[in-house]
């Protein structure tokens, strides 16, 4: 970095992009390793059924060509040995300047018919090296051995601290321009997407003693809101503009719109503000409100609905809602040194609700225990996530978790979320440490015989129900899946005891099959939040975080499912 503004002496920005691309809100790839995988065979011409076409697409399947099996689950590193054995190109040519171009470009044409010309550029000017970490960026895998923090201590003093607030490289890299500057402060502002405030996770227990938690916080009253089931969103508006970031700073202005005239949203709630109102900073929870049913849906339809543009005649389909609970900014004025209840009452005179399009979260004022437990079984009896707990003196720490906020969900609770027992029926390679593994689940649950249907009694329908990974630890999986009769999946060959879905694995177990005359059957109990519609799996439903509990191995299921 002392060599860069020594001789480059430019903004460091495009380096460190390169350096921390998961972090740079610049360029969205939209890009996972098997669709990038095919477009280089594409360009290269190499087969998609040969050896290398295979492990390319199939990247983390070991053993499945003249690849090394220590890339296996290694993108990038499949991607160099495969480049390596046909390029032409041994030394390196191209600047930072122009791999930031190339990038731009390609992070820009998300068609794939524009993409092809793309990376047959990178094909006849960039070393097998540089395709590595080309991926390894594109796919934000950098793996460098050393952590954000540390590349940022490295670039100034004051970096890690203005990033806490405003969450991107390039106003960091316009403000620290020079290791002699020093900041007098980090504020938020407009335009600059900052890393919110969350709220500190709590259980069962933390709401029977909430009262005592809050008095020990020096506030006699406490706020209820209800924990919404979509995506943390700040919307910064600046004379006109409208911008809008996720929790992680990830800009979706172009779906929900930059002004009045385009987007799925900013259409219709830009009059709702104040007009006296310039500049401001809201913090609050998106959702989809649907019409028809005058309720809001699953989080997971936000990003279809999100990207539909501005069209009057959609008023009656599923649309975003957005459901503002704080702000930072007003004109020139920073909120966040303000107490919660006087940011509430700004918020309050700002915004005219729209029904469908824009509200200000309902706040239940509490002072006891009780309350907030009846607030809570509320929540989930309307089928809310759970709720959230607030200090109403709180003031706004960006980036941060407190008792001032506290969370308590459903999932986090016993008894009040879902428990099935499901058996395993495929398997997923992992990567990294977990390459050559199997580290994920597809699950199923026994099929309901239609009246009058054959059903063979040892060997009844399975139908797919969630893919699940997390709960359990390496030394789990392993004892899980070591003793077993795995085999590569072919949906040209799907068993009569299996209805698979659009989610398929890369590897089948075949529940039904004895081992030393026991059944090879792995029935999970797992927990999660709830079960949802979900087209992906041939049940029709699926789970919502779901965790493994418990697992039985060699396990009679036929009966029990």
């Amino acid at each position: 970095m002392q060599k860069w503004r020594r001789e480059v002496k430019g903004t460091m920005y495009p380096a460190l992009r390169l350096l921390m691309p998961n972090v740079d809100r610049g360029r969205l790839y939209n890009m996972k390793e098997v669709m990038l995988g095919r477009s280089y065979l594409e360009v290269m011409g190499i087969p998609k059924d040969s050896e290398d076409g295979q492990a390319l697409v199939k990247f983390n399947l070991p053993g499945k060509s003249t690849v090394s099996d220590k890339a296996a689950g290694d993108f990038p590193r499949v991607l160099y040995e495969i480049v390596r054995s046909r390029s032409t190109v041994t030394e390196s040519k191209v600047s930072i300047k122009k791999i930031n171009e190339m990038l731009d470009n390609f992070a820009r044409d998300h068609d794939k018919s524009e993409q092809r010309p793309i990376i047959r550029e990178w094909v006849e000017t960039l070393t097998a090296e540089e395709h590595m970490w080309l991926a390894k960026i594109i796919l934000k895998q950098m793996k460098l051995g050393v952590s954000e923090q540390t590349i940022l201590e490295a670039f100034h003093p004051d970096a890690r601290e203005l990033f806490t607030v405003n969450a991107d490289l390039r106003t960091l890299c316009e403000k620290l321009y020079s290791v002699s500057f020093r900041l007098n402060n980090t504020s938020i502002s407009v335009a600059t997407a900052f890393k919110p405030q969350l709220s500190k996770m709590g259980n069962y227990t933390t709401l029977t003693h909430i009262d005592e938690w809050m008095g020990q916080l020096g506030c006699k009253e406490f706020w209820i809101e209800t924990k919404l089931d979509g995506e943390r969103m700040q919307i910064h508006i600046d004379n006109g503009q409208w911008r809008y970031y996720s929790r992680k700073g990830t800009n979706y202005t172009q779906d929900y719109g930059p002004d009045p005239t385009r987007g799925s949203l900013t259409p219709f709630i830009h009059n709702s503000i104040n007009a006296h109102v310039k500049r401001c900073i809201l913090d609050g929870e998106l959702v989809v409100y649907d019409p028809a049913s005058d309720a809001l849906v699953p989080f997971g339809n936000l990003k279809t609905v999100g990207r539909k543009s501005f069209n009057p005649m959609n008023e009656h389909e599923p649309h975003p809602y957005f459901v503002a609970f704080d702000i930072l900014q007003m004109d020139n004025v920073s909120l966040a040194e303000k107490p919660l209840h006087r940011r509430y009452e700004v918020l309050q005179s700002i915004i005219d609700p729209i029904p469908g399009r824009i509200a200000i979260i309902d706040q239940l004022r509490g002072t006891s225990s009780a309350q907030a437990l009846h607030a809570f079984h509320a929540a989930i009896e309307a089928g809310q996530e759970g709720i959230i707990v607030k200090n109403p003196e709180s003031r706004y720490v960006p980036n941060s978790r407190t008792m001032d906020w506290t969370k308590v969900k459903a999932e986090y609770v016993e008894g009040v979320s879902e428990h099935p027992d499901v058996v395993v029926v495929g398997g997923y390679y992992g990567t990294g440490n977990r390459a050559n593994k199997i580290s994920k689940f597809l699950v199923a649950i026994r099929d309901t015989p239609k009246q009058d249907e054959v059903v063979d009694p040892e060997r009844p329908k399975l139908l797919t129900f969630a893919r699940v990974g997390s709960g359990a630890s390496y030394k789990e999986l392993d004892a899980m899946t070591q003793r077993f009769p795995w085999k590569r999946f072919d949906d040209k060959r799907v068993p009569s005891w299996l209805a698979i879905g659009k989610e398929k694995p890369e590897m089948i177990l075949d529940p039904y099959t004895k081992v030393d005359g026991v059944d090879s059957a792995i029935v999970l109990e797992l927990k999660a939040a709830e079960i949802t519609p979900a087209d992906d799996y041939s049940c029709g439903y699926s789970l919502r975080f779901p965790r493994i509990m418990k697992s039985k191995i060699g396990y009679y299921f036929r009966y029990s499912l």
